[in-house]
């Protein structure tokens, strides 16, 4: 006879010297940047200096993602749902936000100036919505992937595969994204070009995930969250500093907002006056600004705002990645905990890069404009030679509106722009690497983890033991990695094809996973054709408003085909047979918040099912 294992709190096999390896690792990443500025100033080559500060970050991260192997399923999918909630937050954040938020949202308030806040503000709002609506009830189901859990919810292997056909593409959308982005700051970082730094990027985002899978996950990402961090902070609260003697430059960079926008509203510009419906976000190439800073509804319509932003934040919180990382915590209670201390950390991030867009326009206002054309300071004429800046030829002084600097370059630009020592600049640019290897390593382990789980494994009765779930999503998040470097060499705008992922997302994961909590009456066949409509609808839409045939944004084709979604499951579930009652248990259990997790405990009547066989 089996004895059944005695209940031992989960908190108790969290690692209680976590805080002392982050922290040690904290210091040597300072510590590696304070000896490239003596080394600066003992005369080390600039090249060498690239080089070394790009080798040894990323030799960081590798080491901290493969120090951690997983030894089973548990272990590789949810890092044994103990890690705290602290640095859990902290990864989540990392996911949320990756490279592409880091670089594109920078470079675009950069840009467009206040228009662009409709971006931080879908953000923040998304992680808002997973912690109040999805968070708690997808933990307590405990299962792996996102279509898995509807799968468990809805009792059917059809709608798990048919969630995880849909769900692949905002994600693999998302991963091309992020290798994307990272290819731009590793060929910054290095000087080689940008095709070369794809495969790089793409082996060190998938590769250092293999052995340990979510548990290398957690803490690389932590990690390279504090790299973004300091990325962000240093550069901005040095140049705070420069300008108003107070070390908070999310405070500060109003006051210079203030300043130039006088100087700004003296330029030529044409006047911009959006369309109700338009959402128009700065390309990734050479573009000149066109319009002040501060000036509202000059690429945004008054319309498509709020639209925009409850598309963002609905995409964000229906991704497989974000909803992925609320099962690595030990309990309901924790993952709301985690849940705060991401939302928290996103927001200190993203009014950090709104500081960051000021100061860095504000330089170009003061510097550039009415400059003449042979004397542009130094930082600027680096930029112009590594291809990235560009002004109008005219012998009259330079106008606002005659600057071309490629969004993508403003969050490095920065200390440049402030005169910092290089290890200073090469800080940035590190920690924007760090940010885009953490936001591929999450979308490669998510779109890994639907391959394996729910395309390979979804049709069985039963889940198969964990050495064959181990070597299949190994070599999953293999196929992902090269999916994700494929893909790149395809993808011109990561703003672009993030956005578009957010908004599949938005009209096909997250009305079906909400209803799917709130609703008990939601049918199998429902859910598969709303996914399906919505799916269909938007990606139409967004492929007619690509050939240019219909005048709206690819974002906004959600706010289309997420009422489609929804008008089709609630039909076609009013229609269809009761759910099963199985299903109808799964209801009442995830909305109680205590207890076991539902896919744990099936997996435990599983394994003592299996041992009772064989003996």
């Amino acid at each position: 006879m089996i004895k059944p294992l005695p209940f031992v709190h989960p908190q108790r096999f969290t690692g209680r010297r976590t805080g002392t390896y982050i922290a040690i690792f904290a210091s040597a990443y300072v510590s590696l940047f304070l000896g490239a500025l003596i080394g600066e100033q003992l005369g080390v080559a600039e090249a060498t200096l690239w080089r070394v500060l790009f080798v040894l970050p990323v030799a960081l991260f590798v080491g901290v993602g493969l120090m951690l192997p997983a030894d089973d399923g548990r272990e590789f999918y949810t890092a044994g749902r103990r890690t705290p909630p602290f640095f859990s937050g902290l990864s989540m954040a990392m996911t949320a936000l990756g490279g592409t938020g880091v670089i594109c949202i920078t470079g675009a308030l950069f840009k467009i100036g206040i228009d662009a806040l409709v971006l931080p503000l879908g953000w923040i709002t998304g992680l808002v919505f997973v912690g109040v609506l999805l968070s708690p009830f997808v933990r307590k189901c405990g299962a792996y992937t996102i279509p898995s859990f509807l799968g468990l919810r809805l009792d059917s292997r059809v709608a798990r595969m048919v969630a995880a056909l849909v769900l692949i593409v905002p994600t693999a959308l998302l991963l091309m994204a992020e290798v994307r982005i990272g290819a731009f700051v590793a060929a910054w970082m290095t000087g080689q070009p940008e095709a070369l730094m794809l495969p790089v990027v793409a082996v060190i985002a998938a590769g250092t995930m293999v052995v340990g899978g979510i548990r290398a996950y957690t803490w690389a990402s932590s990690t390279q969250a504090i790299a973004a961090v300091l990325a962000m902070v240093v550069p901005a609260t040095i140049v705070s500093l420069l300008i108003s003697n107070l070390p908070f430059p999310q405070m500060m960079h109003g006051n210079l907002l203030r300043g130039f926008q006088r100087l700004e509203l003296a330029q030529t510009f044409q006047p911009l006056h959006a369309s109700a419906q338009s959402f128009d976000m700065p390309g990734s190439g050479l573009e000149a600004f066109s319009g002040p800073y501060l000036q509202s509804f000059g690429h945004v319509g008054p319309l498509s705002l709020p639209f925009a932003i409850l598309i963002i934040a609905t995409g964000l919180a229906g991704l497989p990645a974000v909803l992925n990382r609320v099962g690595t915590t030990a309990t309901v209670y924790d993952t709301r905990k985690s849940m705060g201390w991401a939302v928290l950390t996103t927001a200190f991030m993203l009014l950090t890069l709104a500081s960051v867009a000021g100061f860095m326009r504000g330089y170009v206002s003061e510097q550039i404009v009415n400059a003449a054309g042979d004397r542009l300071p130094l930082w600027f004429q680096t930029l112009q030679q590594l291809g990235f800046a560009a002004v109008a030829k005219t012998r009259a002084a330079i106008t606002l509106s005659g600057i071309s600097i490629r969004r993508d370059a403003a969050f490095i630009a920065l200390p440049m722009a402030a005169g910092l020592p290089l290890p200073l600049v090469a800080m940035a640019a590190a920690g924007g690497l760090a940010a885009a290897i953490a936001g591929a390593a999450a979308q490669a382990l998510a779109l890994a983890g639907m391959l394996a789980e729910d395309l390979l494994h979804g049709g069985r009765r039963e889940a198969p033991d964990d050495a064959v779930r181990l070597r299949s999503g190994r070599l999953a998040l293999v196929l992902a990695g090269a999916i994700g470097l494929i893909g790149a060499t395809l993808v011109a705008d990561p703003l672009a094809a993030a956005l578009a992922a957010l908004a599949l997302s938005s009209a096909t994961g997250f009305p079906v996973l909400l209803l799917s909590i709130l609703w008990r009456k939601v049918s199998p066949l429902g859910a598969v054709a709303g996914l399906l409509t919505g799916f269909g609808v938007t990606l139409a839409l967004m492929l007619t408003s690509l050939s240019g045939m219909i005048a709206l944004s690819p974002l906004l084709a959600a706010s289309i085909g997420g009422p489609a979604n929804v008008i089709v499951m609630v039909l076609l579930s009013r229609a269809a047979a009761a759910s099963s009652r199985r299903a109808l248990e799964v209801v009442r259990d995830v909305r109680i918040p205590s207890g076991e997790a539902i896919y744990d405990r099936e997996m435990r009547i599983l394994r003592r099912k299996r041992a009772t066989s064989g003996l």
